[in-house]
């Protein structure tokens, strides 16, 4: 593993581009090529039993799907009438299981080789992705 990727003598990183099957294609390299205590993903652990699960029928894709929480509280304002019809707020959050995907390249790995894995990204109710339009080079 190239001495940039490496945090310390024990943690290194694997930057990825979601849906991406060259950085997929690089996971698995890296992870056949090394050692690994532990594989951390930047997943909430709310997804890990879903997600290892449908790991177990790739190659065909699917998607792990979970309903966000509802905020039931809503604060009075004299504005706000509250015989008013108000809309659900009704929404999702999803993992697609797919190949192509660096972190379920990485996971299913981990699990064939059976490394600890950690989810580690926090439990949020709004997720604000920061995301680009790439190329993949094998669409």
């Amino acid at each position: 593993m190239h001495s940039l990727l490496k945090i310390s003598s024990r943690i290194s990183v694997i930057p990825v581009i979601h849906g991406s099957a060259d950085s997929a294609l690089q996971v698995r390299k890296c992870m056949l090529e090394n050692e690994f205590d532990c594989v951390a993903v930047p997943l909430p652990p709310s997804f890990q039993e879903d997600v290892e699960r449908g790991i177990d029928f790739l190659p065909m894709p699917m998607a792990v799907v979970q309903s966000e929480q509802r905020h039931f509280y809503e604060e009075w304002t004299p504005d706000h009438d509250a015989d008013e019809p108000t809309e659900p707020d009704h929404r999702v959050s999803y993992v697609p299981i797919d190949p192509c995907q660096p972190v379920i390249a990485g996971l299913r790995i981990a699990i064939g080789e059976h490394v600890q894995r950690e989810f580690i990204d926090l439990e949020t109710a709004e997720f604000q992705p920061y995301s680009a339009s790439l190329p993949d080079a094998f669409a």
